[in-house]
C-alpha cells in the first residue's frame, strides 16, 4: 500500500487471510485441544528455523501436517 499498488496489496491480504483460515481450521483449540502455536511452529519448520514442537496440549499427526501444507501451499501461489 506505500507503494500505491492497491491490487498487490489486495493479493497479498487475501493470501494471508486464507493462510489464518487454514491454521485455525488445523489448530482449532476450542474443539481439539490444538494451539495455533503447534502450527505456527510447523510453518517455522518449514523455513529452515527449528524452534521445536508444541510442549503441552495435543499436536497435530503428520497426516494432518502433509494435508495443512497442501493447502498452505495451494493458498499463497
Amino acid at each position: 500500500m506505500d507503494k500505491g499498488d492497491v491490487a498487490r496489496a489486495r493479493q497479498l491480504q487475501s493470501q494471508a487471510d486464507k493462510v489464518i483460515e487454514i491454521l485455525i481450521r488445523y489448530c482449532d483449540c476450542a474443539s481439539r485441544g490444538y494451539n495455533i502455536t503447534e502450527g505456527l511452529k510447523v510453518m517455522l519448520s518449514w523455513q529452515g528455523i527449528q524452534v521445536g514442537r508444541q510442549r503441552t496440549g495435543k499436536r497435530l499427526s503428520d497426516d494432518e501436517i502433509a494435508k495443512m501444507k497442501a493447502e498452505l501451499t495451494e493458498a499463497v501461489k
